[in-house]
């Protein structure tokens, strides 16, 4: 059981140093950007760059810039693992680290889908502000860079990576695209559109940038209806996943042998990591509802 104890141990924390690696990744791209703006200068093969998934999943819940939340992930995920072992020894620790990285998972996706909220709520603020600079007789890209440093986190993180990239020889529409891409932000599409129209044909940005305005209000409202009419549709899929952990957590509270058994036998730790993962798929399977609404 020693053995299994150290290998366990060893395993968690080489998971822990491949995290830390990942989260390391974009150091190197962030520190080239600075130095490029530092310079005034940018490569002449220079393009809008497309991250991978995991440095998609960062950028998205705003971990990149972030390291210590990152580590503090890191050790929600280890002490699973090492929980899991010491209470159910080589099968808790498996159940362990397949939770913990569904849990690490479900943190950074919540704070993406956050930060996702508060970025469409500001999105229509700030294209109005830039139609005001279009309107004060500045060009697209200027009136743009403007309304970034005047908005405020998170969609001033966004823009500040969009200005990175053009300054680095990218486009303006590219990289609003692929901004819209990482957070998956349809509204953010729109005005990428927009702007790329603008761009390549011409015309009057600021009669565009009014109608993208008119665009995202209209969708904000239309979001809101639907939601309240969904109200009913989310609390009863929250009911139905917190009802049977309420059940078992009453149960051991009332009568905590109930459980004991299971624990005494080979095969109750097994059962019981069995159940706990079907309940984490079936919360998994209503998130994934939730979300459609």
């Amino acid at each position: 059981m020693e053995f299994y104890s150290y290998a366990l141990l060893t395993l968690s924390v080489v998971l822990m140093a491949m995290a830390i690696v990942a989260l390391s990744l974009v150091k190197p791209r962030r520190d080239a950007e600075r130095v490029y703006a530092r310079l005034g200068a940018s490569p002449a093969s220079a393009r809008v760059r497309v991250p991978g998934p995991v440095e998609r999943l960062f950028l998205r819940s705003g971990l990149a810039d972030q390291r210590v939340h990152g580590y503090f992930i890191l050790v929600i995920w280890s002490l699973a693992a090492l929980l899991g072992m010491l209470f159910a020894g080589v099968p808790g620790a498996v159940l362990g680290i397949v939770l913990g990285l569904g849990l690490v998972y479900g943190l950074i996706e919540v704070q993406g889908r956050r930060r996702t909220r508060q970025i469409v709520s500001q999105l229509p603020g700030f294209v109005e502000h830039v139609s005001r600079g279009l309107q004060a007789g500045r060009t697209l890209t200027i009136a743009m860079w403007a309304a970034a440093e005047e908005t405020r986190p998170p969609l001033q993180d966004v823009m500040r990576r969009v200005r990175r990239e053009v300054e680095l020889g990218g486009s303006l529409g590219e990289a609003l695209h692929e901004a819209a891409e990482i957070h998956r932000l349809d509204s953010l599409r729109l005005v990428a559109l927009g702007v790329r129209f603008n761009l390549r044909y011409g015309g009057s940005a600021r009669d565009l940038m009014d109608q993208v305005v008119w665009a995202l209000r209209r969708r904000e409202r239309a979001y809101r209806q639907l939601k309240a009419l969904t109200g009913e549709t989310r609390i009863s899929a929250v009911v139905l996943g917190v009802l049977p952990v309420g059940i078992a957590a009453y149960t051991v509270a009332m009568n905590p042998d109930y459980y004991a058994t299971l624990l005494e036998t080979p095969q109750g730790p097994w059962v019981l990591g069995g159940a706990v993962v079907w309940q984490a798929l079936g919360v998994l399977f209503l998130w994934r509802m939730m979300r459609s609404l």
